[in-house]
């Protein structure tokens, strides 16, 4: 029987660039729009977008997790857990 193989991958996060937000932390919901409208600017499509947070609502990073089409954007939690 011939051995098979395959390949070992890994995630690595890298910071492709930056955004700027107003205010020091995310007080409601619509602060964190703002934050997303300037990371996805004219985005032709749905996608889920998870943005991380430190203990005091600052945003530390922004991470597109899942990129659908124009009308939907397919996510399984199932998936995740």
């Amino acid at each position: 029987m011939e051995n098979k193989k395959v390949q070992v991958v890994h995630l690595q996060m890298v910071k492709d660039g930056e955004i700027a937000y107003g205010s020091r932390k995310m007080e409601n919901p619509r602060e964190a729009a703002e934050l997303m409208k300037d990371f996805l600017g004219d985005m032709d499509r749905e996608c889920l977008v998870v943005c991380g947070t430190d203990v005091k609502m600052k945003p530390v990073y922004v991470q597109t997790a899942a990129m659908g089409s124009v009308s939907c954007c397919p996510v399984s939690i199932t998936r995740y857990i």
